[in-house]
C-alpha cells in the first residue's frame, strides 16, 4: 500500500504528540531506527500510521507499508525535517557538513559517480599546498550533507556512504591531481529548494552566529 500524499509535517506533529499523550502500544515499537524529535524517540511507523488520522481521517495499518531505510515511510519522515538513528546509536555522533559546490556548466557535477548527490570529492591539497580540505577526512558513514549549490540554494540532502578514500580527481577538469573521494547515498531533493537568503540573513543572524562559533562555516555577507 502507498502511504498518502497529503501527510504534511503538522500532520507528523500531531502524531507525536497523539503518541506523547497515548504512549506507544505494546505492539508498536521499532526494532531497528527510532525518530528522535525534541530529545525523545518514537517508533518511525507509528508515526506515519497515526498520521494519515489527522491527514485522512483514518489510522493506517502499520502491516501495509514497509519501514527501513530507503522506504517511502522513511522518506517522508526525512523530508519533513525528521532525524531517524539507528537502536541505541547517540544522536550526537551525527555530524552535519555543508557542501558547496558549482554545478551549472559542469559535467562532472550533473553525470556520472561523482555528480551531486553521489559524491563529495576535492583536492588533497590548495594550490599553496595548504591543508584547506581536512574536514573530508572527518565525515563519517550516516554522517548527513546539505547541498549548497551555485553559491544560490540548498537543493538537496544525502548520507555519508563511507570514510574518505584517497584517489585522484578526474581528467579535463581543475582537479586531476590527488584527491579525496566520500561516496554518497540516499540523496533526496528538496522541493523546493531553500534559498540561501531565507536562511542566511539578518532575521537568523543569532542563531547563525551560536553555529560559527561551536563550527566551522563558510563566511557570507549577511546584508546582501
Amino acid at each position: 500500500m502507498e502511504i498518502p500524499t497529503n501527510i504534511t509535517k503538522d500532520h507528523l506533529l500531531q502524531a507525536i504528540s497523539k503518541i506523547d499523550v497515548e504512549g506507544i502500544p505494546s505492539d508498536a515499537d521499532s526494532h531497528y531506527y527510532d525518530v528522535v524529535y525534541k530529545e525523545k524517540k518514537y517508533p518511525p511507523k507509528l508515526i506515519v500510521s497515526y498520521s494519515n488520522l489527522f491527514a485522512n481521517g483514518e489510522i493506517l495499518n502499520r502491516n501495509s507499508f514497509n519501514g527501513g531505510l530507503g522506504t517511502e515511510c522513511f522518506r517522508l519522515l526525512e523530508e519533513n525535517g525528521f532525524a531517524i538513528i539507528q537502536k541505541n546509536a547517540q544522536l550526537i555522533d551525527r555530524k552535519f557538513w555543508i557542501e558547496k559546490t558549482l554545478v551549472t556548466g559542469r559535467v562532472d557535477r550533473n553525470e556520472g559517480a561523482r555528480a551531486l548527490g553521489k559524491a563529495l570529492w576535492t583536492p588533497q591539497k590548495s594550490r599553496d599546498g595548504s591543508d584547506i580540505y581536512k574536514n573530508m577526512r572527518l565525515a563519517k558513514k550516516n554522517d548527513v550533507v546539505l547541498h549548497l549549490i551555485d553559491n544560490k540554494k540548498i537543493v538537496g540532502i544525502s548520507l555519508v556512504k563511507n570514510d574518505v578514500i584517497e584517489t585522484t580527481g578526474l581528467a579535463n577538469t581543475e582537479w586531476d591531481g590527488p584527491a579525496y573521494l566520500i561516496e554518497l547515498e540516499r540523496y533526496t531533493e528538496l522541493n523546493p529548494p531553500i534559498d540561501r537568503y531565507n536562511l542566511l540573513n539578518n532575521k537568523n543572524q543569532s542563531e547563525l552566529l551560536k553555529i560559527s562559533s561551536s563550527s566551522e562555516v563558510f563566511v557570507l555577507d549577511l546584508e546582501k
